[in-house]
């Protein structure tokens, strides 16, 4: 991989995917308000400050829209209002900061949209205020130090699951208020230090499982209130 002393930053482009694996980037990468027709890599990659690609298009023809696995960041992610068509994957990722994809729309056909199974995440998670996946979302064995919020966002899955996190752990509140999913929620063996409040969801589960909460442990408190509705089993 490539080594820069400084920022890289490349916005309102485009460009045909772009690979930079192995980089080791001293200062901050922002790809903003860009359109990328091909997958943006950055597997194994250090990064010393935040990642940005608010407002851009990537278009990863319903395979990898963008690859981070294993990659470091000691700032914050910032996907706001991305859309994205293909894969969004995080998978072993050490983010030293907030992962937020508010007003995201994110779209995948053969698999789950988004994936940050095993990702380390020290500080919150923002998947609402408009936010979709279209294939549903990963978190399995997921670390999220603060909050995790899906506050109006929209779950849906390709299979069964809307969301998988399994083995989860989450040090604040898990925030599903006025959530919208198609398939199953699953927090098997999942932690949370704080609440888990699901005011005014719309789960959807087609009949089958809508809610799988076995083996985990809520330290707060379990909210179904506001209009909570369940098709399907808790």
């Amino acid at each position: 991989g490539c080594f820069l002393n400084g920022n890289l930053s490349m916005c309102d482009c485009l460009v045909p995917g772009i690979s930079l694996d192995g980089a080791k980037i001293k200062g901050f990468v922002r790809f903003d308000d860009s359109k990328f027709i091909g997958s943006v890599r950055l597997v194994n990659a250090e990064i010393f400050g935040m990642l940005s690609l608010r407002g851009s298009e990537l278009d990863g023809e319903d395979d990898f829209a963008l690859t981070f696995d294993r990659a470091a960041i000691d700032g914050s992610v910032f996907l706001d209002e991305v859309s994205a068509k293909g894969l969004m994957k995080f998978s072993g990722a050490r983010i030293q900061g907030n992962v937020s994809l508010r007003n995201a729309k994110l779209i995948c056909k053969n698999r789950f949209a988004l994936d940050f199974d095993r990702a380390e995440i020290i500080g919150d998670v923002f998947l609402d205020r408009g936010f979709v996946a279209e294939g549903g979302a990963r978190f399995h064995s997921a670390q999220v130090s603060g909050n995790f919020s899906c506050v109006g966002g929209e779950f849906r899955g390709r299979g069964n699951e809307a969301i998988f996190a399994d083995n989860s752990f989450v040090g604040g509140n898990f925030f599903f208020r006025e959530i919208h999913t198609f398939g199953v929620i699953r927090l098997l063996g999942a932690k949370i230090n704080g609440d888990a409040d699901f005011g005014g969801a719309n789960l959807n589960g087609g009949g089958g499982e809508a809610l799988f909460l076995d083996g985990s442990k809520v330290d707060g408190s379990l909210i179904l209130v506001g209009g909570f509705f369940a098709y399907g089993s808790l």
